[in-house]
């Protein structure tokens, strides 16, 4: 399972190299429900609205 801390510097990593303006968390860590072996499903967008 990830973490919370993980994943705040995940997206922070992401959002450096990037320079994309949001980051989005998709699948069960999105729904709060994240299991053993789940995948963590991120994505970028560089638009600003």
């Amino acid at each position: 399972m990830i973490s919370q801390k993980q994943i705040d510097l995940l997206a922070d990593t992401i959002s450096k190299k990037f320079k994309t303006k949001k980051i989005f968390l998709f699948g069960s860590y999105a729904y709060g429900k994240p299991g053993y072996e789940r995948e963590l499903e991120v994505g970028g967008s560089h638009w600003t609205n």
